[in-house]
């Protein structure tokens, strides 16, 4: 199953710092989109919506931590397979001419926010500067439980020639993830999920 998910907006590296606020901002972005892949897509219905809604109740009382019930698309099942190719938009910088994969800043700090942003958090610590969640994010759907569980990941940079809106430039990117999830072969993973 393939399905993309955009991002606009701030993008700070982690640096070798923990920033679980910014990270949680960049995860609240992912989960109106998942939430509706959840609700639409057929692949996720196939079995009933009966039982993709007891899928979800499972997964809430599975992954939850503090007063968040998460559901990640992927979790710890051992037969799930995710992959994700990003597509990372940056603006340009004035002095230089060619843009790279290494041309702006720390990108392997802003690949680790967009992973961390892509899964739940953690541990409870990661919630504390966070607040609880809204009432549509209860409950708060990522993409897996954890970052480790992508088993394949491709890069690739290039221009941001939209700016985003009440964002630094400098801070600002743009993201286009495709991911695939996929079962060894002969598995059905939906038909898995009981």
């Amino acid at each position: 199953m393939e399905l993309q998910l955009t991002y606009a907006g701030k993008l700070l590296s982690t640096g070798g710092k923990s920033r679980p606020k910014h990270v949680h901002q960049v995860r609240k972005k992912f989960h109106p989109q998942l939430r509706h892949f959840w609700y639409s897509s057929p692949l996720m219905t196939i079995s009933g919506e009966e039982y993709r809604d007891k899928r979800i109740r499972s997964l809430t009382n599975k992954h939850r931590l503090k007063c968040y019930e998460f559901v990640p698309l992927v979790d710890d099942s051992p037969e799930y397979l995710c992959s994700v190719d990003i597509l990372l938009l940056r603006p340009p910088r004035q002095d230089k001419l060619r843009h790279t994969i290494f041309s702006d800043g720390d990108i392997d700090g802003q690949l680790n926010t967009l992973f961390d942003a892509l899964s739940k958090p953690s541990d409870e610590n990661q919630l504390k500067s966070i607040g609880k969640p809204d009432e549509d994010e209860i409950p708060f759907f990522c993409l897996v439980a954890d970052d480790s569980l992508i088993t394949k990941v491709s890069v690739s940079t290039g221009l941001m020639l939209e700016h985003v809106e009440g964002i630094d430039a400098k801070n600002a990117a743009r993201a286009l993830i495709t991911v695939q999830v996929s079962w060894p072969a002969g598995q059905l993973g939906y038909a898995r999920w009981a």
